[in-house]
Parts: structure tokens; C-alpha cells; sequence
């Protein structure tokens, strides 16, 4: 077994055959050749692969040879999200399959720049040349969509796709598609001065934490997605809506281009992307296709998972009074979140608690270090709302800025009941403790399971939800 390393990275490791031997007086001298010297396989075969394209502009890639310290310059023959692939005289010859060069870059037109990490998976010779392939080991998220953007670029593009958004443009279509209704402007009014100068940073200034497609022609917008960095290793999918437009599938091409997006993104860690979620209402014909068909078909909430929540307002200066003195809230211990962990699965839940609690694992700063460097809020605690020390019911308190998402699904309360006896008043009076006497307005609530919605007094009015998560080693079979 043969592995070069600096110390620090490994550069190369295969199985090899020891080919000569010499020994001298401070040392010896070794060749090698790798067991398999064309080929090798580092990720599973995908079911759907983003097709490679050629460019009538020319791409270069750009490294340093990781071990003779050579600067190293070619012209790329094809190119996806996933990898490329250059050709190479026989004479110069360096590159073995498993061969990993840690700081590479794309170049395009001689102006952008995208840095990525990529490893050597193939060798093959056509005709007097030697054709070599590379698959993208990782990249960050702002250079792989600029690299996403130089592909739609090379393909021509899918026509009226783009990511430029006027945002009061963006606004008016929200209305005109129905997305904002009467009760959810009602809740949003607050906002909309600010939209613009929000939704500014947060799809032209952010794409650590924000992307977004659009459908649009002449500037008018007829279909558009976007997708939020929600929890460490989670993205959300929100904001799906269309409106008519002679016939054309608007809300389907964008769709589209978001899964073409994801095919290869989500195995990047620098991606941070364990998890795909989206949020839908129960009876909504297009995401019970697109989402929970695949439940159904899967019908493994290890691959992907279905949670019902009912939905509701909370109006805190009607819920007062203090909790009675055998009950408290206090923090999540790791104890508490075991046994949340024990309660969700065994009450039929799905992937939640993996997206609350991702493995360890990256060294990369947390999401809120990353909101808070573009100029946004996310955090979320966990708290215990406990009669004697024994839990009754968990409580996540979520915060993002007002408006981000437009449903409020990452600001208020997640409430995880264990105990269906839970008095709502107990309940209540914990949640405007927790919010404090200065709150005004309504924060949302989601309440699981969603039965407990039930014991509410007539005066609350609620909704359900369903969240929908995927486990992104699992989404090749989704795309399928």
C-alpha cells in the first residue's frame, strides 16, 4: 500500500505492485505501478448525471502538481458540476488515478475564478493523446454556483431562467400567485418596506446561506424557488410558487433547475447538506406529487420522512399568568435530548431529530457565525418544559429575521408534546414566559403531534403542515 502524504494531507494512497529495488548506501530506491492504473471509483454510480458540456470559450484548469510542486495549466475538454476532463501529450504523463490536488481552480474567460478541491478518476488514451478525468471532491457554495452559472452559460441556458430578481417585481408576483394571501399579508405588512433591501442581501449578497431560480420573461416573473440554509447541515426549499404563462410549466423548469443544482451539490461538505426539507399543506395536489409520492414509494423514514404540525398564531398578552410552582422550563440536557430522540421515533416521527442534532464533523464555523457575517439572524435553543423535573413537553425557540421566510416557519415555537394531558394553559403560560413582557404581535406555533391541536378552545385557529425531509444520501433515488 503506497500512500504519500506532507504530514498533513494525503495526496495519494492505492494498492500498488512493486515493479524494481535497489538498495544503497542511505537508502533504496522503489518503483511502483498502482494495481489499477486507469480507473478508479470514488463515488457510486449516479441513476441521473448532469450531462458535460463543451465550451465555445476556453476553460483552464490551474494547480500546482501536489508532487513535484510544478504549476500545471490546461485547457478543459468537457466539463459538469461534478468534474471535468483534459487531454494531455503521453510525454507529460503525471497524473495517476487517485491522484487528490487540494487547491485547484477553474478558470473561465480568463476572469472568474472558482477554487475547488479535485481528484484524478481516470486515465485513457485516445489516439496520440492521453485523456484524463477529474471528479470535484468539494467547493464551496460560492463557487460552485458560480460555476453553475458558468454551465447555464455554456448550455445556452435554459430559456427565461435566471437568477437576477427585481424585488418589487418578486413582491407583486408573491401576490399574483397567490402565495401571499389576505391572512399571511396581514402578518407580513410590517415588512414590506423592508423586503426590498432583505431579499437584496440575501439573493445578490449570500450564497452561503441562499439561492434561488426564477422564470421570467421581459422581466415579469412566472415561476420561481429558493432554498435557505436552515440548520447546521440542513437547506430548506421554500418559496415554490408560479402563475400562468401561455401554457409553459413555469413552476416545473424552476423546479428543475434547483434539482439540477442539488444532483451534485449535496455531496460537497462544504455544502453542508445532509438534509433537504420543505414545508406544504395537507390537499396541495403539486408538492403531494412531488414530495410525499415519494414517501409513499420509498415508505422508509430512514431515506425520507413525513411529520404532520398544526399551525397556529399565538398571541402572548392573551396567554399570561405564571406557571404554578411544580412546573418549570429549563435547558436541554444531552439526557432530555435522548429521550426527545426516543419519544419522536417511537411516535412515528422521521429524520427531525438528525436535522436538530447533526453529526459532529467539518471543523466549519455555525450557521449562526455564517448568518451573522452576511448580515442576517438564525439561531434556535432547546428548552424542557418539565412538572417535578420530568419533561412533558420540548420546546425549540427559533429566531430569524422577520420575513425571510415569508410562512414564519423559522421564527416562534416547535412543540414537541409528550404528554397529551399537557394543560394548553400550562403550555401557553410557559411560551409568554419565554417571550417576555416586551413581545408584541403574534409569533407562530408548531405543535406535534398535531391531535394536540384539538384540546385548544375554539378561540385558536390552526392549520396543519407537513414537513417533508430528505436524506441526501439518499437523493439519487428521489431524482429517479
Amino acid at each position: 500500500m503506497l500512500r504519500l502524504h506532507d504530514g498533513e494531507t494525503t495526496f495519494y494512497a492505492a494498492p500498488c505492485t512493486a515493479m524494481y529495488e535497489e538498495r544503497k548506501v542511505r537508502g533504496r530506491d522503489i518503483v511502483v505501478t498502482p494495481l489499477n492504473d486507469e480507473e478508479i471509483k470514488r463515488f457510486p454510480p449516479k441513476v441521473f448525471r448532469n450531462p458535460r458540456l463543451n465550451s465555445s470559450t476556453p476553460l483552464h484548469v490551474i494547480f500546482e502538481h501536489p508532487l513535484i510542486k510544478k504549476k500545471v495549466q490546461r485547457e478543459i475538454f468537457d466539463i459538469s458540476n461534478a468534474g471535468f476532463s483534459i487531454r494531455d501529450d503521453e510525454k507529460d504523463v503525471v497524473l495517476p488515478p487517485g491522484l487528490i490536488i487540494p487547491e485547484a481552480a477553474v478558470l473561465y474567460a480568463g476572469v472568474v475564478k472558482i477554487g475547488c478541491t479535485i481528484q484524478v478518476v481516470y486515465r485513457r488514451r485516445e489516439n496520440d493523446l492521453i485523456r484524463f478525468g477529474f471528479v470535484i471532491l468539494d467547493m464551496n457554495v460560492t463557487n460552485y454556483k458560480k460555476l453553475n452559472l458558468v454551465l447555464a452559460t455554456m448550455g445556452g441556458g435554459q430559456t427565461g431562467t435566471s437568477n437576477v430578481v427585481d424585488t418589487d417585481e418578486l413582491w407583486e408576483f408573491f401576490f399574483d400567485a397567490d402565495f401571499i394571501y389576505p391572512q399571511k399579508y396581514k402578518a407580513l405588512h410590517t415588512i414590506k418596506a423592508d423586503f426590498r433591501n432583505l431579499y437584496r442581501k440575501l439573493y445578490e449578497e449570500s450564497p452561503e446561506i441562499a439561492n434561488h431560480f426564477v422564470y421570467q420573461k421581459n422581466g415579469k416573473i412566472y415561476g420561481h424557488i429558493a432554498m435557505l440554509r436552515a440548520y447546521e447541515k440542513t437547506w430548506m426549499v421554500h418559496h415554490h410558487a408560479a402563475r400562468p404563462m401561455g401554457g409553459k410549466a413555469a413552476g416545473l423548469q424552476v423546479l428543475k433547475q434547483l434539482i439540477l443544482y442539488l444532483n451534485d451539490l449535496y455531496r460537497m461538505p462544504s455544502a453542508n447538506m445532509d438534509h433537504v426539507i420543505t414545508y406544504y399543506r395537507p390537499g396541495n395536489r403539486f408538492p403531494e406529487r412531488i414530495f410525499g409520492g415519494f414517501i409513499d414509494y420509498i415508505n422508509d423514514p430512514r431515506h425520507a420522512s413525513l411529520d404532520r404540525f398544526s399551525y397556529l398564531t399565538f398571541p402572548p398578552r392573551e396567554a399570561g399568568g405564571k406557571l404554578p410552582d411544580d412546573w418549570s422550563v429549563r435547558d436541554c440536557t444531552s439526557s432530555d435530548f435522548w429521550e426527545f430522540e426516543q419519544f419522536y421515533r417511537n411516535s412515528g416521527g422521521g429524520l427531525f431529530s438528525s436535522v436538530l442534532m447533526p453529526e459532529e464533523g467539518g471543523g466549519q464555523p455555525p450557521l449562526e457565525t455564517v448568518y451573522s457575517e452576511s448580515g442576517f439572524i438564525r439561531r434556535w435553543r432547546f428548552h424542557v418544559l418539565a412538572r417535578h423535573d420530568v419533561p412533558q413537553a420540548f420546546i425549540i425557540v427559533e429566531e430569524s429575521d422577520v420575513g425571510i421566510n415569508l410562512s414564519s416557519l423559522l421564527n416562534g415555537f416547535k412543540v414537541f408534546i409528550i404528554q397529551p394531558e399537557l394543560p394548553p394553559e400550562i403550555l401557553f403560560s410557559a411560551l409568554s414566559a419565554m417571550l417576555g413582557p416586551d413581545t408584541s404581535g403574534s409569533v407562530s406555533l408548531l405543535l406535534y403531534p398535531a391531535e394536540y391541536a384539538e384540546t385548544l378552545s375554539s378561540g385558536y385557529e390552526s392549520k396543519n403542515y407537513l414537513l417533508w425531509i430528505l436524506n441526501m444520501q439518499h437523493a439519487d433515488e428521489y431524482i429517479d
